[in-house]
């Protein structure tokens, strides 16, 4: 499962319900909603630094 797949799963797992026009745990829909938005703006990290050790990992830059 790719970020974004997970961004969609969370969201959806707290928020479909209340767009369906089910009762709405409003707290866990905002959280999910700040959960997805993290994955989303996850990046694939895969290079070296000023050194030459290699990095890979995940990134999430800062929203402004």
């Amino acid at each position: 499962m790719d970020p974004l797949q997970m961004a969609e799963w969370a969201y959806s797992q707290e928020c479909d319900k209340c767009h369906a026009g089910e009762p709405c745990e409003i707290d866990a829909c905002l959280n999910a909603d700040e959960i997805a938005n993290f994955l989303k703006r996850m990046e694939r990290l895969d290079t070296s630094d000023n050194s030459g050790n290699h990095l890979r990992g995940w990134f999430v830059p800062d929203q402004v």
